[in-house]
């Protein structure tokens, strides 16, 4: 049998040099898979954040919108609602039906009922979105009422806000 003077082959401490290297590598791979994992994570989070916001937002825009009449619209902020009454110039006068919107405790809810200016019962009620704070003011500027609407979003200490401005169609002075 023939020896071989020219035996190839790795040495023990090249393994130990090359097993380091793939050690650091897939540390490296690991830390950006956990970075991307945890970045995924976060944009989930802020993204349902603002879908509850601008559903709450889009919610009392079209309301406002919709009851778009002289005395129709009440914003009761002591009891942290907005009452919409359907006709408040009805003849007979008929102004205690319409819906409600409650914004209490960072949840919205609404409901039709037949008497806007009753106390706002929540049981049974799904809540329409859940936000950090609700805030709407009404101007008067001459004969044009705007309602700006206000949105709080987020993790306390990363809020973030949403705003609209909905301008009343109708002439205030005519009712």
């Amino acid at each position: 049998m023939k020896c071989l003077k020219n035996k190839k082959g790795f040495s023990f401490m090249e393994l130990v040099i090359a097993m380091a290297i793939m050690g650091i590598l897939g540390a490296m791979v690991i830390g950006l898979i956990k970075a991307g994992l945890t970045s995924s994570k976060r944009i989930n989070k802020d993204t349902a954040y603002e879908t509850e916001a601008r559903t709450a937002l889009s919610l009392i825009t079209v309301q406002l919108r919709r009851h778009d009449a002289t005395g129709a619209i009440l914003i009761d902020k002591e009891r942290d609602k907005i009452e919409l009454k359907t006709d408040p110039v009805a003849s007979p006068p008929d102004d205690s039906a319409g819906m409600v919107i409650s914004f209490a405790d960072g949840v919205v809810y609404a409901k039709e009922t037949n008497d806007v200016t009753a106390p706002f019962i929540t049981d049974g009620l799904e809540p329409i979105a859940t936000v950090y704070d609700v805030d709407v003011n009404m101007t008067v500027t001459g004969s044009a009422v705007a309602y700006e609407i206000v949105i709080e979003y987020g993790e306390p200490g990363s809020l973030k806000e949403l705003r609209q401005t909905v301008t009343q169609r109708s002439d205030p002075g005519s009712g």
